[in-house]
């Protein structure tokens, strides 16, 4: 049940980014052009990748076989 409600939430997650940086691209390319779009998706990157990087010190290890 854990495991269904996780899913469920990520995708749920994914969806409403998906239509929110379509707003967000549009507004950067009216306020910037294609230089601030850019940008904006390499900073969405650095974003996830700390979250990624800091992510992973939470999962415990496995033990070795």
């Amino acid at each position: 049940r854990v495991r269904a409600t996780g899913v469920g939430s990520a995708a749920a997650v994914g969806r409403l980014g998906a239509i929110a940086s379509t707003y967000a691209g549009a507004a950067a390319l009216e306020a910037g052009g294609t230089r601030l779009f850019f940008w904006s998706i390499a900073l969405a990157m650095l974003v996830a990748a700390a979250a990624l990087g800091l992510l992973r010190h939470h999962i415990p290890r496995s033990p070795a076989r």
